[in-house]
């Protein structure tokens, strides 16, 4: 192979970005598709700044990673009442945040207080709701937060009272809504709280710098025990580019690339930097049942029906198989097949039992993000449609910001999501469809559906849970055709052999804080 003087001196500044600042101290590169939106993970945040915010917070409990174990995080222990209505958490004397403050059970029933607030911004705050007298806060039946059941009994004990009992309950820490924030740097700060060099941390990693639309800088956090490992800091890059992402790879310079193309990933197979790590991901299309046209159930599922999930398969940029209902492979629950089947002269007779006719200037919008798994899954629905019903099809592929703005005022007619497991448990995939459920994008108006998720939640025995999940699918999926379950994604990592330590969890965030970085990395072919 022949170099010429601009790919050896590219090679050699890459190589160069390695070499240790310190005894030991190394930086690791990798890249996401998109800037975050907002690092507040109280407020609005998705996927997108997820891999960011798992570096630089954490919650009383967390999964350790090969193992996929719950273990204390902030929290050193929870004591359960015999009825499972009460835990006392007993949060870590010695844990503190970035400036050298301690964390403390105030912070958290701050922070879940904000979460739930009627004024406030998180997706996901239904998740509270078993808590006495969360939900009434949120949607202001009552007003005195003191009634809710979230007390700080001493600076470092946390209790959580609960409408009815919960076994496990504490997994749903792990996730970032119940991570804490500082109350008084709200105040202090306002909206500049979440910039760059400002916000404190109780994570493995603090921010430091950003370059705007470019990359985002961060370095240890001096009170978080760092363990054996030599990365100092942590630089995440903003890039869509895919040639340009793979070449930085292969140079040494990003140290992981997260979920490659199924191009990218063919030279690797059977080689060591190839690795599929489990996560629990689907992608499913979900309909605005209240807005014409897709408040015709023919309509529905004439649309629905007309898609080839096969085809999608084949389309798609990552990897992945077609899902059977709204469980993703291998949770339980998931084995069945529940969603509609792909059949063209169906679909055609639905369409025609509609009644609907539509002429030259009409459009169905599908809304999705921009980044490339979500636009070649769009594109491949978007020609089936179009080919298959006659029907224009418009496809607004948006970056976050815009993306949330006109999911949020239901600007669209079909939505494509993709959601990943918050807390890896078959139930996880059907609460963001119910009624509590603040980032439901589904508007449809069914009883029926809220009903047999609870039942499932509250069952003793775990196949009369699933027999009730699979209920709750069957009413959404073949009797009322208001959403289309599509893949359930692979996972693919290519990852240098000179990164050890490197794991990645069930939503497929990367764990960095025990990672150790090898010498200079080898040229890569």
């Amino acid at each position: 192979m022949r170099w010429n003087c601009a790919d050896y001196a590219f090679r050699l500044f890459c190589l160069l970005l390695w070499i240790p600042s310190g005894a030991g101290a190394a930086v690791l590169r990798f890249p996401i598709p998109d800037a975050p939106a907002t690092l507040d993970w109280t407020g609005t945040v998705t996927t997108t700044e997820a891999p960011i915010i798992h570096l630089i917070a954490e919650g009383l409990f967390r999964y350790e990673y090969p193992s996929g174990k719950l273990v204390p995080a902030m929290a050193e222990s929870v004591v359960k009442s015999k009825d499972l209505k009460k835990y006392v958490f007993h949060i870590r004397k010695d844990a503190k945040w970035s400036d050298g403050r301690p964390v403390y059970a105030q912070d958290f029933v701050e922070s879940w207080l904000r979460v739930i607030s009627p004024f406030g911004t998180s997706l996901y705050n239904y998740y509270f709701f078993d808590i006495v007298h969360a939900e009434d806060f949120r949607k202001k039946k009552i007003q005195d937060a003191s009634k809710v059941g979230i007390r700080a009994r001493g600076d470092h004990l946390l209790e959580v009272e609960f409408r009815r009992p919960m076994a496990g309950w504490e997994s749903l820490t792990s996730f970032w809504p119940f991570y804490p924030v500082r109350k008084d740097m709200i105040e202090k700060y306002g909206g500049n709280l979440w910039r760059a060099g400002i916000l404190p941390s109780n994570g493995p990693f603090l921010t430091d710098s950003l370059e705007p639309g470019k990359m985002l800088n961060l370095k240890r956090n001096p009170h978080y025990p760092k363990g054996p490992s030599n990365v100092d800091s942590v630089e995440v890059h903003f890039e869509q580019d895919a040639s340009s992402i793979l070449e930085k790879y292969r140079s040494g310079y990003y140290a992981f690339l997260p979920n490659p193309k199924a191009d990218q990933v063919k030279p690797y197979r059977g080689k060591p930097d190839l690795k599929h790590p489990r996560i629990y991901r689907n992608h499913v299309l979900v309909s605005n049942a209240l807005k014409f046209p897709m408040n015709n159930r023919h309509f529905r599922k004439a649309v629905f029906r007309a898609v080839d999930r096969s085809k999608v398969r084949s389309a798609a940029s990552f990897p992945g198989r077609v899902s059977n209902g709204l469980i993703p492979h291998p949770l339980p629950g998931s084995g069945r097949s529940l969603a509609p089947e792909f059949d063209l002269t169906q679909a055609r007779k639905s369409l025609k039992e509609s009644g609907l006719v539509f002429g030259p200037t009409f459009k169905l919008r599908i809304l999705t993000r921009i980044d490339p798994a979500n636009v070649s899954v769009g594109k491949e629905i978007q020609e089936q449609i179009q080919k298959g019903l006659g029907i224009n099809v418009d496809l607004a592929a948006l970056h976050e910001r815009e993306f949330n703005l006109y999911a949020n005022i239901f600007d669209y007619d079909i939505i494509l999501v993709g959601w990943s497991a918050k807390v890896p448990t078959p139930e996880d995939f059907l609460r963001p469809y119910g009624k509590s459920a603040s980032n439901s994008r589904l508007k449809f108006e069914s009883p029926y559906f809220q009903q047999w998720v609870e039942e499932g939640m509250q069952a003793q025995r775990p196949k009369d849970a699933l027999r009730a999940y699979e209920q709750a699918q069957r009413h959404y999926l073949t009797e009322e055709f208001v959403m289309l379950p599509l893949l359930d994604e692979e996972y693919s990592i290519l990852q240098h052999s000179w990164v050890r330590k490197l794991e990645f969890n069930h939503v497929a965030l990367p764990i960095v804080s025990g990672v150790i970085v090898d010498d200079v990395p080898s040229e890569k072919e």
